[in-house]
């Protein structure tokens, strides 16, 4: 308060995302209210309003804490009572009733927000009393670093765990016991405390470690039993990485993680700063470990530019702040330098960056040191020749910026260094203080300086000569986003293409639940074939019904779906668009508008393919338009049409795309105002989305003003400064999401969307240049004034008002709605919760409003006792039990269960760690790696890549323990073998196979005996083991196939063959048989009929159609299963209520007109039975289009009998014939409905393609043809 005018108000607000709930909460109830304990893993948000009089505006602050280093409070308690006054008995009973019923209410709030995020609620009494925070003193028993940061690492779990360090300090004391001094050993027991600390929320420390120990010994034997040592922490799984300390600052915390596996830059590589604690990895995260937003951020900078300038204190160890790599600067992300090393002398050793006094470029130049690469070959400076840039006439443009050349001798030795098997046609590389890619140019074998470097790669002088690699070309699969399809469309590309190339992805995806081969293929292309022989085990077992592989399967298409739905992520055919590196035409035979394209093939493995296909050379492009645009693209220039022609002096080069030398402008400055340093261009060929309209503009990239430079040389400071600017303005992702919000309102012509797409592409290059082109309050303006807060369903912002978009994205995005239902439902079913979690609001708004009391609500019905009622609405689903499979047994597998145990044992344990280490689910996250808890970071793919590189290590050392016994050809003198046989891994005698069948009948014994004692969505809960030696487990269930005649043949589609034969005994049952038919006797065909439909208009000019029933004309003969399938199709989409005259393209539930069905039927029909299976069928027939399946009219009641006792007879039976003509009818139906929507440009059959889908879908995951829901709020 200041006078009676001007005063301040202070309010405070506590934000509880989900993310930061344990797992359970704890509810003490009384007679006049309640406590609920709530188990933490972050500390909550706290804010700050400062509310002046006379401002309009209030500022809102994210609040730190006031310690420098608080701990993680592991529960927080709130406190919800009826307030009584003991000095005033005669309190108003209104008041006391209003009061009751506001905690209920509250009380019914929580359950229900706890129930809907999967939270535990448990109800019980609890004594609690103040305490204080400890203060551990215990690190004064660790001698070493290592031991120093583990214990610290430990520490940092949560208070309860410090809580327990501080009262059992003979923990410690254990610790070093136990562990001998032995760092590695050391390490390895508190990583175990971490976990089980992380697992669960009451444990004993004491019996932990003492099991953490048996498990250590245990691997230990078994890399006794190997004559290897047991790989270090330290020891990374594969050349050039390295494990870094990692630290996590936040708002409250400063915490110290696990070791992270990192891949090394040039850095983390020299010898001088080897040292493992050197460098540490530090990253600026939310108390729930997402990314800080950029206003709470600029509330908290004071903080982090004190972490920058001061440096962070972890105990003894004293990290200051070095720098990071471009990408990392965006992601919050920075390497920080152990306080032994001179900050100077490191910083010298890069290289001179003195030249470079644009603050934001001097700090790009230090953060090419930073980026993660493969060293290759040494080449000395003489062997480097730099020449100039080749520009237009005025100088304005540069054609060859950020490329160079190298001969085609260099490029075999880089290979070979790399260890690839092909060379490839462009490297992207860091060589000294230049950066760029290089082309492979044969002319320069012969010559002295075969690395060609130009001006503009030349960034700072260094002495560094090693040629670092950080992509190299190669076959790259192009996938779709919402920005590529906005401007397709807008060039005039039907919308029924986009929706059909959707489908096709999702029925890929829903035919992997029905068909194992499918599913191979799905499985090989997501989890890959190095962790499981998907091959030979799809041999023998049927990978949709073993409960493990079906869990990878559900996981991955519910993650692909999800990305249709978040991100429109859709995937293009493999052989018709890919992405690519640019490169400049070399020999200047391109011409302005042309470009050269060669391209290898991908081929799908196919699990009926047994040979490799045979080697396809590469193809050339020539006289093939198409079009061309790089990620972000806004502009409508940004996406451009050219014409792929062939050129004898470019055939070396393949996988690229050569632009030309020639013309007023180069075409990658046109395209989204790139270069050639490195920038990967979306490349199209597919005719279906190669737009025939002349390009766009293009927008002036280089008209932006030009950034200060200083009149001094660049201090620590002034970095300090600019990265704090680039952390905390970092608008690229709202802007982005503005765009595509008012594209979708206006149009991406509108003048105000070309000015946004402008500006995004200055900020685009703000870190270069340290200058934003629009401010958070400009930003507020345009989501004001232009979009009135009303943003486009697809957007899914649930904190503003919503409209159905009409346009392509938003159709997407409904169909992938209607998707989604169902592979929810699958995941509730067989996966971890994780996947129905609520998704986070990842928009800026913040509602002040909450941080007043809510008004009261008095209730004269309510009682002065709260009646505590437990609102449960997640509703009940069934979880599938797990049944061992009795074919996989083997007489020998009860003597092998203790052997089977152990090694188990070992491999759950490390696979656990991974698990808790990397932050994922469970082990079906960790293979699939597409739902990290950690996904939102930036650097996702390198996380994915580290843990699958940990995976990797731990799948081959299960195998060399498991085949370690049968390695009889050894050198060893002091290995035993079984017997004198010389036997191997992959070839052994009777007695060697009977035991390694044992063995795996064990281990699958041993892993599924645990697991089918725990819940589906138990985290600890482990299915992968016995599957990697899963060829052996196939075996077994050969023979058991083979010793039962009855099971020799199993049909592979027996799913989608048992819903069928269900649907048809119920049209049998209910007489709903509706088709006529004609069916000759002594036949075991029988012919359809179809009937002209006639348009009339009526005296009030109303179109409507009538039947000619005297034109029915018959069909040709087809075999009854096809009518049968027929019947059940047409009755299926009757009951979906799809049909109408008239839809509009916001329609939640599409609807179609009848006639594209019986136009779909009559296609169908008329397809002989040798293309049913064909993926590419014959020419569609347009000679039907006026014409309709008739239904019967009872007029021969012998001949309905006869048909409808044969169908009963038909499906009574299970046949193998049977399964497979169902499944091939449904795949054949909907690849004629993708088909006509494509010839037809078509959204109607586009739709009624997502229709069949669903009814596949509903087959695959319920097991039987269901209705479609449509309920997508849900």
């Amino acid at each position: 308060m200041t006078d009676d005018n001007n005063y301040t108000r202070i309010f405070r607000k506590s934000i509880l995302p989900a993310e930061l709930i344990d797992r359970a909460a704890i509810f003490t109830v009384n007679r006049l209210g309640f406590n609920v304990y709530i188990c933490m893993k972050g500390n909550i948000h706290e804010y700050r309003r400062a509310a002046s009089s006379g401002e309009n505006r209030h500022q809102i602050d994210r609040i730190s804490s006031n310690y420098k280093d608080c701990p993680i409070f592991s529960a927080i308690c709130l406190h919800t009572l009826v307030k009584t006054d003991r000095s005033n008995q005669h309190i108003n009973d209104h008041d006391k009733y209003s009061a009751l019923e506001q905690v209920k209410l509250l009380f019914k709030h929580l359950l229900d927000f706890f129930y809907s995020n999967q939270i535990v609620v448990c109800f019980a009494s609890i004594k609690s009393f103040r305490g204080c925070l400890t203060n551990i003193s215990l690190l004064k028993f660790f001698k070493t670093p290592i031991q120093t940061y583990a214990f610290t690492m430990l520490k940092n779990v949560g208070y309860s765990i410090e809580q327990k360090l501080s009262q059992q300090k003979n923990i410690c004391e254990l610790l070093l016991k136990l562990s001998e001094n032995d760092d590695d050993k050391f390490y390895r027991l508190c990583l175990y405390l971490f976990r089980r600390s992380t697992e669960y929320h009451f444990i004993n420390l004491e019996n932990e470690l003492k099991e953490a120990n048996r498990e250590y010994e245990n691997q230990l034997e078994q890399c006794h039993i190997l004559n290897e040592k047991m790989a270090t922490i330290l020891s990374p799984p594969r050349e050039n990485y390295a494990y870094v300390p990692s630290i996590r600052v936040t708002p409250t915390t400063i915490q110290v993680q696990p070791l992270k596996l990192v891949k090394l830059h040039r850095v983390l590589r020299e010898k001088n700063f080897n040292d493992p604690m050197s460098l540490a990895l530090v990253e600026i995260r939310d108390e729930a470990n997402k990314p800080l937003y950029a206003r709470d951020f600029r509330s908290l900078r004071v903080k982090f530019k004190q972490i920058l300038t001061e440096g962070i204190q972890i105990n003894k160890m004293h990290y200051r702040y070095l720098h990071h790599s471009m990408s990392q600067v965006k992601e919050k992300q920075f390497w920080f330098l152990d306080n032994h090393y001179s900050l100077e002398n490191v910083l010298s050793w890069m290289g001179n960056f003195n030249n470079e006094r644009v603050v934001a470029k001097h700090a790009a130049r230090i953060a090419q040191c930073f980026t993660s690469t493969e060293p290759s070959i040494r080449i000395p400076a003489e062997h480097v020749k730099y020449i100039p840039d080749i520009e237009t006439a005025d100088k304005q443009y540069c054609f060859t910026d950020g490329v160079g050349t190298l001969s085609q001798r260099y490029c075999k030795q880089v290979q070979k260094a790399l260890g690839r098997r092909f060379m490839p046609s462009v490297l992207q590389i860091r060589y000294g203080g230049c950066k760029g890619t290089v082309s492979v140019d044969p002319r320069l074998d012969d010559q002295p300086q075969q690395l060609v470097i130009r001006e503009s790669m030349l960034k700072f002088t260094s002495d560094h000569d090693q040629l670092e690699i950080c992509k190299v070309s190669s076959p790259r699969a192009l996938y779709l986003n919402r920005q590529d399809i906005l401007l397709l469309s807008n060039r005039g590309i039907p919308e029924s293409h986009f929706l059909v190339l959707q489908n096709e992805n999702h029925l890929w995806l829903v035919q992997a639940l029905l068909c194992s081969s499918i599913a191979f293929e799905l499985l090989n292309d997501r989890v890959g074939s190095t962790c499981f022989n998907f091959r030979d085990i799809a041999k023998g077992i049927n990978l949709v019904e073993e409960p493990f592989f079906l869990q990878l399967i559900v996981t991955c298409g519910h993650d692909c779906v999800s990305k249709f739905q978040q991100r429109a992520k859709i995937k293009t055919a493999k052989n018709k668009a890919r992405n690519m590196f640019g490169i400049v035409d070399e020999y200047g035979v391109l011409e302005y508008g042309q470009v050269f394209i060669q391209y290898n093939h991908i081929n799908d493995e196919k699990l009926d393919v047994i040979d490799k296909p045979p080697s396809v050379p590469p193809t050339i492009l020539d006289n093939v338009k198409v079009v061309i645009t790089k990620n972000p693209c806004h502009h409508p220039g940004d996406l451009r049409t050219f014409t792929a022609v062939d050129r004898v002096e470019l055939r070396h080069l393949v996988d690229v795309v050569v632009f030309p030398q020639k013309g007023h402008r180069p075409h990658p400055n046109e395209i989204s105002g790139s270069d050639l340093d490195g920038d990967e261009y979306a490349v199209i060929w597919d005719s279906d989305l190669v737009p025939s309209t002349t390009n766009d503009e293009p927008f002036d990239y280089d008209s932006q003003e030009k950034p200060i430079r200083l009149d001094r040389p660049v201090e620590r400071n002034d970095i300090n400064e600019i990265v704090l600017d680039i952390a905390a303005q970092n608008l690229t992702g709202d802007m982005s999401n503005l765009h595509l919000a008012l594209a979708d309102l206006l149009s991406t012509r509108h003048p105000e969307v070309v000015r946004l797409a402008g500006l995004i592409s200055q900020e685009l290059d703000a870190p270069k240049t340290g200058k934003h082109p629009i401010s958070n309050e400009e930003l507020n303006r345009y989501r004001i004034d232009l979009l009135k807060e009303r943003y486009p369903d697809f957007m899914m912002k649930e904190r503003y008002k919503s409209y159905l978009s009409e346009k392509i994205i938003g159709q997407l995005y409904r169909s992938a709605r209607r998707a989604i239902i169902r592979w929810h439902k699958a995941a509730r079913t067989h996966c971890s919760l994780r996947h129905l979690q609520a998704v986070q609001i990842k928009d800026e708004s913040f509602d002040d409003d909450n941080l007043e009391t809510p008004q009261s609500h008095i209730s004269n019905g309510s009682r002065n006792t709260l009646q505590w009622q437990s609102y449960n609405n997640t509703g009940n689903y069934h979880e599938p039990s797990l049944t061992l499979d009795p074919d996989l047994n083997h007489p020998l597998a009860k003597s092998e269960t203790r052997w089977a145990r152990n090694l188990f044992s070992m491999y759950r344990e490390n696979l656990r760690n991974i698990i808790s280490v990397f932050n994922y689910q469970d082990e079906i996250d960790l293979f699939c790696r597409c739902e990290a808890l950690d996904q939102v970071a930036s650097g996702k793919q390198d996380l994915n890549i580290s843990a699958g590189l940990e995976l990797q290590r731990l799948i081959d050392t299960t195998r060399r323990h498991f085949y370690h016994s049968f390695e009889q050809l050894r050198t060893d003198s002091n290995f035993k073998p079984l017997h004198d046989n010389p036997c191997t891994r992959d070839s052994s005698c009777s007695e060697c196979e009977e035991i390694k069948l044992a063995r795996a009948a064990a281990c699958y014994y041993v892993c599924y005996s645990q697991a089918a004692k725990q819940s589906t969505k138990a985290r600890s809960r482990i299915l992968s083991f016995p599957w990697l030696f899963g060829t052996l487990l196939t075996e077994l269930k050969k023979r058991k196939q083979n010793s039962n005649s009855n099971n020799n043949n199993i049909s592979k589609h027996i799913v989608i063959g048992r819903a069928m034969r269900n649907v048809a005994k119920r049209l049998i049952e209910n007489k709903e048989l509706k088709l006529k038919i004609f069916w000759p006797a002594y036949s075991d065909k029988a012919y359809l009929f179809l009937r002209s439909i006639k348009s009339t208009i009526t005296n009030n000019s109303k179109l409507f159609k009538r039947d000619i029933i005297e034109n029915d004309q018959q069909t040709d003969s087809m075999c009854l299963s096809k009518i049968l399938f027929i019947e059940i199709m047409n009755n299926w989409i009757r009951q979906q209520n799809v049909f109408d005259e008239h839809s509009t393209p916001a329609d939640k539930k599409p609807r179609i007109r009848e006639i594209c069905w019986h136009q779909l039927l009559i296609n169908f029909i008329l397809l002989p039975n040798e293309d049913m299976s064909n993926e590419n069928p014959s020419n569609l027939s347009s000679s039907f289009e006026q014409y309709k399946v008739v239904c019967q009219s009872f007029n021969n009641p012998l001949m309905i009998e006869r048909y409808m006792d044969h169908i009963e007879r038909q499906v009574s039976i299970s046949s193998i014939d049977f399964d497979n003509s169902m499944y091939n009818y449904c795949i054949c139906l909907i690849r004629l409905c993708f088909r006509l929507a494509r010839e037809q440009k078509s959204n109607e059959y586009a739709y009624l393609s997502d229709y069949l889908i669903l009814a596949l879908q509903s087959i695959g995951i319920e097991k039987e043809l269901n209705d479609i829901s449509i309920d997508i709020d849900t």
